[in-house]
């Protein structure tokens, strides 16, 4: 089983619980053990889903089945993540799309995801260009999400625009009231899929608002010393800006080669036959691997050959993508040099 950054996870041999905070070659993950805060690398196949300490993470209302007779009125997705949350973002709103038996998009639900952990009051709305507005006031808890409602397919043609006002409630008295604003183009509407967080589906994702600042007081004072000392070697550290900048390798950028064939006879020729979840590790070891590099050298584009079969590796290729915010966009399309079999990522 492959296990994302975030996710739940039981050591079989000892019974610890702990959450994967990092992916690693050769099919382990670092994990970061809830006991004492100690990370430690694991295989995979040593680790199970933490059902039960998942099910905790999130906590939300049992409802009553959704009457039929009332279908505007939003309800919270009683839906239960078995992701932790590591490093929340904010508000955010999630366009679902919703698909019928060919495929064809007819319309999106529309949620309003709290990733962090203070609750935030709101004030929605998202005005098109002939149809009504569709308006929503409510509570958003922290974390949870609220569906606010539907917006049919049609409409991203009327240059829909959303208008938010917003306020944090915490311990230590509400944040002053802003309004956000944010107009939808149909161009960049869909570069925005990325696996929305407690909805764990894919979504077309827009960050609305950023998480409060106060969360910001746990950083040290002398971060930019500390930062100094321990800076990796290969790493510049611009004191001015507060930001790493990569020195880039012109030499290795030069002979980067801007395609990577993972069937596995060009990884591992001459190799003896395979179990194929093995051949698949060895494939996205691989995938990861060269992924890393080429953001590192700030290559703009590259093409993952993967073959066509059964779509397995295609489809784990795909998650990983939608998980990275280096990656601004990646497609599945014919191309007349490697046919339906590879897939373009775009940085």
């Amino acid at each position: 089983m492959l296990y994302v950054v975030g996710s739940r996870v039981r050591l079989t041999k000892t019974g610890d619980t702990g959450v994967v905070i990092e992916r690693m070659l050769n099919g382990m993950v670092k994990v970061r053990l809830d006991e004492d805060g100690f990370e430690i690398p694991v295989f995979e196949d040593d680790l199970e889903r933490d059902d039960a300490v998942a099910s905790a993470i999130v906590k939300a209302r049992v409802i009553q089945k959704e009457d039929k007779s009332q279908p505007d009125l939003p309800k919270e997705n009683t839906a239960q993540t078995q992701y932790a949350i590591i490093n929340p973002t904010g508000l955010l709103l999630a366009f679902v799309p919703h698909q019928n038996a060919s495929g064809q998009v007819l319309s999106y639900d529309l949620h309003l995801i709290n990733d962090t952990s203070y609750e935030a009051v709101a004030g929605f709305g998202i005005y098109f260009n002939e149809d009504p507005p569709l308006k929503w006031d409510g509570k958003v808890p922290g974390p949870g999400e609220v569906k606010i409602g539907s917006m049919p397919f049609d409409a991203l043609n009327q240059s829909p625009e959303v208008e938010l006002t917003q306020k944090w409630i915490t311990t230590e008295g509400d944040t002053e009231s802003k309004t956000f604003t944010l107009r939808i183009k149909p161009k960049s509407f869909f570069r925005h899929v990325r696996m929305a967080p407690l909805l764990n589906v894919n979504a077309h994702l827009f960050k609305l608002v950023n998480k409060p600042a106060f969360d910001e007081k746990e950083k040290s004072e002398d971060l930019g010393e500390y930062t100094r000392q321990h800076a990796r070697q290969g790493w510049n550290y611009d004191e001015e800006l507060h930001k790493w900048v990569e020195v880039a390798d012109s030499k290795k950028l030069a002979g980067f080669q801007h395609q990577i064939d993972l069937h596995i006879e060009k990884l591992r020729p001459g190799a003896p036959k395979m179990s194929n979840p093995e051949i698949l590790r060895i494939q996205l070891a691989a995938f990861e691997k060269y992924l890393e590099e080429a953001i590192s050298l700030g290559v703009e584009r590259v093409f993952i050959i993967h073959g066509i079969g059964k779509g397995k590796l295609r489809d784990e290729i795909a998650t990983r993508l939608f998980q990275m915010p280096e990656v601004k966009s990646f497609k599945n399309e014919y191309h007349p040099r490697y046919g339906w079999g590879a897939t373009e990522v775009i940085f």
